[in-house]
């Protein structure tokens, strides 16, 4: 399999995130915001269509640091 993601819905600016045989992807180290993904099987007998893309929100969560005083 070959998985892209992109910013943009249409996939003008596109990364490869991974490529391989697993079947799942776990997001790990991608910016907040909202994030494309696309897959195709690769294979020796040629390659398959696009997929239909899916859209995922990603939320960063910052957590400040707290003094508590007796």
């Amino acid at each position: 399999y070959i998985l892209e993601e992109s910013t943009d819905p249409y996939f003008v600016n596109t990364s490869v995130v991974y490529s391989g045989t697993d079947t799942s992807y776990a997001v790990t180290q991608s910016a907040g915001g909202t994030w494309h993904y696309r897959v195709r099987a690769d294979s020796p007998a040629g390659m398959s269509p696009w997929s239909n893309a899916e859209s995922t929100t990603i939320t960063v969560i910052v957590y400040l640091p707290v003094m508590l005083r007796p």
